[in-house]
């Protein structure tokens, strides 16, 4: 008898580790941090992303998204434009100095970008086509990884 466990979106096997499960992929295809100040949101967004095999940090502040950042390898940051106490731009500017290779998506009431981010950010998405105009956009901007080879 084999006995499998899932916890966090990621196989746990317990008898022959060489043995994937159907449709878990073995590991994440990408660590995301999703940055917003509407919980709700901010919770169905990793859900979402989770559920398409993302790895996903949340933070409900700028100041936090950036803490994590520092302990965290993150290959994409999701981030509202409009955040309680630091506006998203603010905070983008302060993640591309800190890790300038680190992907970027707006969140905005508008598809344009702001005046003065095109510089730093990959992609805006409008809050209103979420979760796959995000989805798609990720897609876009991070690199493609190889198939997990059993």
């Amino acid at each position: 008898m084999r006995v499998y466990l899932v916890w966090s979106d990621r196989q746990r096997k317990i008898g022959r580790p060489d043995v994937q499960m159907a449709g878990i992929p073995q590991q994440s295809r990408d660590t995301i941090l999703c940055i917003g100040s509407d919980a709700l949101a901010l919770h169905f967004r990793a859900s979402s992303l989770k559920h398409q095999g993302y790895q996903v940090l949340t933070s409900t502040c700028g100041h936090s998204g950036l803490n994590l950042m520092s302990g965290e390898v993150v290959d994409a940051v999701v981030i509202d434009f409009d955040l309680d106490h630091l506006r998203g731009p603010h905070v983008v500017a302060e993640i591309k100095r800190l890790r300038p290779s680190t992907r970027v998506i707006l969140l905005s009431q508008d598809s344009e970008f702001p005046e003065g981010t095109a510089e730093t950010i990959d992609s805006v998405v409008p809050i209103a086509g979420e979760p796959e105009s995000l989805l798609k956009a990720l897609e876009e901007i991070l690199p493609q990884r190889p198939a997990q080879n059993s």
